[in-house]
């Protein structure tokens, strides 16, 4: 997989070349698969996924798993269901054999590159069954949706799962037709938002397009399927924008909009605790002098384009917090990762709250609690 026509990196930025192709950065703070604008793509922990599936699970003593792995599911097939809107032929591509082979490697590529995991096929039969070989998995449940989603995108039909540990980090994952109901499923639409389209990012390289702030920060092991954020030293992928808010959504559906201050809390939480992400410091129990917090801001706002959760047009510090974006990529998730920077570096906690100037754009104030 990681032969040497994947693994050239750009001579300018040393990002993997393919990352630039795969991926577009724009100035509307967002990064655009290549497969359609719309279909949005963030730079994240997976770390933070299971804290706030656990927080949640948790709170309401039950599994999620089932609802997340849905809603992952249906992205996933949404995103490939979008292509032949951008990509000439790609419908065609689907009704035939070497068409499902080839969208089947175009799965493992990008899986790579996203660092999701390293994977290859090792056996696939049209309308029957599917087997991959998987390295370090960035979070199992989740990439089985993604695997399952694939699948039925292109078979037309249900799919279910099995994983097969081999060693260590490698899995076998095996995927089969099923006779099982889909109306769960079908409950769990994706909703895209609109976003004020962009054109290229500034500060990018002039060869690949990738942002100074990526190539700088993030690494990636292509033999080991893995992209690592350099100054934390900790696991990032490149991850649909929508899987949470679908999911999420469904929540609120059955236990009321009281689990969205859940979300904003535990992402809060998490941000708090790892601002080692953002350049601050680890010893979160100290107190920061004014000019590391406001390198730690600076950074949280360079962030904000870069790893595709929104454009800050405008950012204040006083009293209060204000900041205002365009194009968010989830208002709770981006509200709690305001509030918990502010309050990592603060040491006092706070109160978060937004105004929709529009559908696009966003202002977000932080008040002392």
């Amino acid at each position: 997989m990681a032969g040497k026509l994947l693994s050239r990196t750009c001579p300018i930025c040393n990002t993997p070349r393919l990352v630039g192709g795969m991926l577009k950065w724009t100035n509307g703070g967002t990064i655009d698969l290549f497969m359609g604008y719309d279909l949005r793509m963030v730079v994240i922990n997976p770390e933070v996924f299971s804290h706030i599936f656990s927080s949640v699970e948790s709170m309401i003593g039950m599994p999620v798993d089932r609802i997340i792995y849905e809603a992952q599911k249906n992205v996933t097939k949404l995103l490939f269901d979008k292509t032949p809107a951008y990509v000439t032929g790609f419908g065609l591509l689907k009704r035939l054999s070497f068409g499902r082979r080839f969208t089947v490697k175009l799965f493992n590529l990008l899986a790579l590159y996203t660092g999701l995991c390293m994977s290859e096929t090792r056996g696939y039969k049209s309308g029957e069954y599917g087997v991959a070989y998987v390295k370090n998995p960035f979070n199992p449940g989740l990439l089985a949706a993604n695997v399952v989603g694939a699948f039925e995108f292109l078979e037309e039909k249900p799919y279910e799962y099995t994983w097969k540990h081999q060693e260590s980090d490698e899995f076998l994952i095996e995927v089969s037709a099923s006779d099982r109901d889909d109306e769960i499923s079908d409950r769990f639409q994706v909703e895209l938002r609109p976003i004020i389209p962009g054109s290229p990012v500034h500060g990018s390289c002039p060869k690949c397009g990738v942002p100074e702030y990526v190539s700088r920060r993030l690494r990636w092991d292509l033999a080991e399927g893995l992209i690592s954020e350099v100054a934390a030293g900790s696991r990032m992928v490149f991850f649909p924008s929508h899987m949470l808010s679908t999911a999420f959504r469904e929540l609120a559906r059955e236990l009321g909009e009281e689990i969205y201050d859940l979300l904003i809390d535990s992402q809060s939480d998490w941000t708090a605790e790892n601002l080692n992400h953002l350049g601050g410091p680890g010893d979160n129990g100290k107190k920061f002098p004014e000019e590391e917090k406001t390198a730690v801001y600076d950074n949280f706002i360079k962030c904000l384009p870069a790893y595709g959760y929104g454009n800050p047009v405008s950012f204040k510090r006083g009293e209060t917090v204000e900041l205002v974006v365009e194009n968010p990529y989830d208002l709770y998730m981006l509200g709690g990762m305001l509030k918990g920077v502010y309050e990592g570096l603060e040491k006092r906690g706070c109160t978060v709250g937004w105004t929709k100037r529009s559908d696009d754009v966003v202002a977000y104030e932080l008040k002392q609690a």
